[in-house]
């Protein structure tokens, strides 16, 4: 009975810990959670909780989710997202319901309908209209099930208030769904169709998809959220299931993996204006997802009363346990043998993380395994037996006064024992820059002389030997 507005209630509870009860603050959340009512186009509770809590020096992991990879290879679920393509009803459409004549609809490829491949459990539907659940459906589906006769379709339509939500019943093979933009073209907007199938095999070995046509970008929900370490699942090795990653052959992502769209796509256009309401993200925001894919299969025993039976772990779930598990490892690590800024630690780890993958699949980050499979020990085995190397990690704050801003840098090296130096520069909104800092002392605030009213954009940069 969960939801993403309780789950970021349980973030926040993590985050500050209870001291009284003994349990102390998280260093690291991980969760598997997936909720397919989220609005995918939106930065909901749970995404700023995830952005509260990596601001508060928390890794969040969280797992990609098993609702399927790529057109064609959908294991779980599927995806058809894209630019709203309105067309006027084509005959396709018009020979199951001439009502339609006169309407226009997602073209769908050309036929005005996406048709069920397999059985669903349920069919959501968003488009990127600002949340408004209490408001007059804007857009109606019409589901046209053809399995009661032959050559006949019993017709229903469904009105979802916008941004759009689930259906809450199911569809079977052969049913198509039009989705009505009115008497006239939309433009401008996003949609999403979700197909969800909840009975799903403990191995996740689907091979059909569950739509006629799917995308790309089933990273969806909180998942996607800018602030989460999402993690994707990969296959074992495939010549030797028992070969580390790094001496492996072959590699590749699990079918069941959630991918994420076209690098640089936008996906949110919404966040929370932290009064019950909503307010538009200019331009949108593209997210690149996922960051990074790990085991999605974890060879397991269970031992009981002296008897041992294989128990293996599929899913991201697996993955996303797994690089929590080493990020735990590197976390000890970081605190033990490296000089870094305790508010840097996490930034630390996730950067080594990132740094600790093996390229699989297109060439640099791709939207099915983002950075590449984590193999664990590759930032220690550079070759050089000298310690890891760490980026420089450096955040600013500006502080507005009357006549500009106040600015203060932090950086995750401590106190200028690795020799670190850091600059600023600074503009303003009528382009004219302020006098470059040089030698500045992490910590100490300096004034930044502006236009009254204008905005101070600073950009800090640090160097370490």
């Amino acid at each position: 009975g969960s939801t993403p507005g309780y789950l970021a209630t349980v973030i926040d509870a993590l985050v500050a810990g209870d001291a009284g009860a003994g349990i102390p603050a998280a260093n690291i959340i991980i969760d598997d959670l997936f909720y397919a009512d989220q609005n995918p186009f939106e930065i909901d509770e749970a995404g700023e909780a995830i952005a509260s809590a990596t601001n508060a020096g928390v890794l969040y992991v969280t797992s990609a989710g098993d609702n399927g990879q790529e057109a064609g290879v959908s294991s779980t679920s599927s995806v058809y997202l894209s630019d709203f393509d309105g067309v006027a009803a084509p005959a396709e459409l018009l020979a199951i319901d001439e009502f339609l004549d006169g309407f226009y609809v997602q073209s769908f490829g050309g036929d005005g309908f996406i048709e069920v491949a397999a059985p669903l459990d349920d069919l959501c539907v968003f488009w990127n209209e600002q949340p408004n659940p209490g408001a007059t459906p804007t857009y109606i589906v019409w589901v046209y099930d053809d399995s009661a006769v032959a050559g006949t379709y019993e017709v229903s339509s469904i009105g979802v208030p916008a941004p759009g939500g689930c259906l809450g019943a199911g569809l079977p093979t052969g049913a198509k769904v039009a989705f009505d933009q009115g008497a006239a073209p939309v433009s401008g907007s996003r949609l999403m169709v979700t197909g969800v199938r909840n009975l799903v095999p403990a191995t996740l070995a689907y091979s059909s998809a569950l739509f006629d046509e799917v995308t790309a970008g089933s990273i969806r929900g909180h998942a996607a959220a800018p602030d989460a370490l999402t993690v994707a699942a990969s296959d074992l090795c495939i010549t030797d299931p028992f070969a580390d990653y790094a001496g492996c052959a072959e590699l590749s992502i699990s079918g069941f993996s959630s991918d994420g769209e076209a690098l640089g796509t936008d996906r949110f256009f919404w966040e929370s204006d932290g009064a019950g309401g909503f307010t538009a993200i200019t331009g949108g925001l593209a997210v690149s997802k996922p960051d990074l894919a790990a085991a999605g299969k974890s060879l397991l025993t269970r031992a009981s009363a002296g008897v041992t039976t294989p128990n293996d772990f599929y899913g991201t779930s697996a993955s996303a346990a797994v690089t929590a598990g080493i990020a735990a490892l590197y976390w000890q690590y970081v605190e033990d043998q490296l000089t870094v800024n305790a508010d840097f630690v996490a930034e630390t780890v996730r950067g080594l993380l990132l740094s600790a993958t093996l390229d699989v699949g297109d060439a640099g980050t791709d939207t099915s395994s983002g950075a590449g499979i984590i193999d664990a020990p590759k930032p220690f085995d550079d070759g050089s037996g000298g310690p890891i190397v760490t980026p420089l990690y450096v955040d600013l704050t500006l502080t507005a006064k009357s006549a500009g801003a106040s600015l203060v840098l932090t950086s995750s090296a401590l106190g200028g024992t690795a020799g670190d130096t850091y600059a600023a520069s600074c503009t303003d909104g009528s382009g004219a820059t302020w006098a470059s800092l040089s030698n500045m002392t992490p910590g100490t605030p300096y004034p930044i002389q502006a236009t009254p009213g204008a905005a101070v954009t600073c950009t800090v940069t640090g160097s370490v030997p």
